[in-house]
């Protein structure tokens, strides 16, 4: 029984990816993915300064060598 559990509940797992990027594509349409230093092409939840109503997560310095990110509004930064 607890095997079943389990098989239904990750196949109704996968089915809710794909209709959760297709969500966020349809609602944020100016949010694509942006370079980033030496982090390269970052996306949602990831954000910038001039794009914060992308995401959550805070970054910034994509164009210095060190790239820091907030992990909560007004919050500490950490360096890449």
């Amino acid at each position: 029984m607890v095997h079943a559990c389990l098989l239904v509940f990750f196949i109704l797992f996968q089915l809710k990816l794909p209709l959760s990027a297709e969500e966020e594509t349809r609602y944020h349409p100016n949010c694509q993915p942006f370079h980033c230093g030496k982090l390269g092409e970052i996306h949602f939840p990831f954000t910038n300064a001039s794009r914060s109503h992308c995401g959550f997560l805070m970054v910034d310095g994509c164009d210095k060598d060190t790239q820091k990110i907030q992990l909560e509004r007004e919050g500490r930064w950490y360096e890449f």
